[in-house]
Parts: structure tokens; C-alpha cells; sequence
């Protein structure tokens, strides 16, 4: 599945000065809009445009996920979990946050969309940084 050119440039006329990542920088397959920072550094928040993420851990990084639009298969530690907009998360039989899930340090995660790709709003702790984006 592909991410169009045309969906990339909707995202960011919502977005406007975002710094832009994509992933591969070639025909990517996950396109992250950075839209904020804490100055300080304790948080940042992103949208990201899935259509397959590549298996990857932050050593120090949380992060927690909320589908905004379409579908998403969000594997965290290979257990797959389906995410639709707005759907509550429960972890070991708790709701963990209203549409939200959490990824803690040193988990291995991915993620895959379904049908299209999906439009994620993403918050970290600390800010998501290249450094502590690790590739497995």
C-alpha cells in the first residue's frame, strides 16, 4: 500500500509548518508530521500517516497512539491489536485511556493500516527523536 502524494499534501495544509519526516524518504511508508515540541524537551506530538511502519523500540521514548481516520493493526511486542477512531484500549483487562495506547520504552512496535492508510495523532515522552528510533 502507498501513501499519495495527494494525501501527504492534505495533511500538511492542515499542518502547516510541520517539520515533515518520511519514512523510507523514498515511496514512504509512514509519513510523520511533527506539529509540536516542548521547548524543554518532555513531550511532542505528531500526526502520522501509516501505511506500514517498520518494526522498530525507543530506548527512553513513550508513546501513545490515537487513531484520527481509518483502521490500523498497531502489533506491540507481536501481540496485534486493531484500532479504529476513537475505540478504548484495555491493557491486561484495564482501560488504559479513552482511544489512546500506550507503547512503553522498549517495546517492539509496528504497525500496518487496513484498506487505506490511517491518519494517527501521536504523543511522546520525551519528544520522538531519530537517536532513540531504533530499527529491528
Amino acid at each position: 500500500m502507498k501513501i499519495s502524494e495527494h494525501l501527504i499534501n492534505v495533511v500538511a495544509r492542515r499542518f502547516p509548518g510541520a517539520n515533515i519526516v518520511r519514512l523510507p524518504k523514498k515511496n514512504p511508508k509512514e509519513v510523520v508530521f511533527e506539529i509540536m515540541k516542548d521547548p524543554e524537551g518532555q513531550f511532542g506530538m505528531a500526526v502520522a500517516i501509516i501505511a506500514e511502519s517498520k518494526p522498530h523500540l525507543h530506548k527512553k521514548t513513550w508513546e501513545c497512539y490515537r487513531v484520527l481516520e481509518g483502521k490500523l493493526v498497531l502489533y506491540i511486542n507481536g501481540v496485534p491489536k486493531i484500532l479504529g477512531p476513537g475505540q478504548d484500549i484495555e491493557l491486561n483487562g484495564r482501560i488504559m485511556g479513552r482511544g489512546f495506547d500506550v507503547i512503553h520504552p522498549r517495546q517492539r512496535h509496528w504497525a500496518k493500516s487496513i484498506d487505506e492508510p490511517a491518519i494517527v495523532l501521536v504523543v511522546s515522552s520525551p519528544e520522538w527523536s531519530p537517536e532513540d528510533h531504533h530499527l529491528l
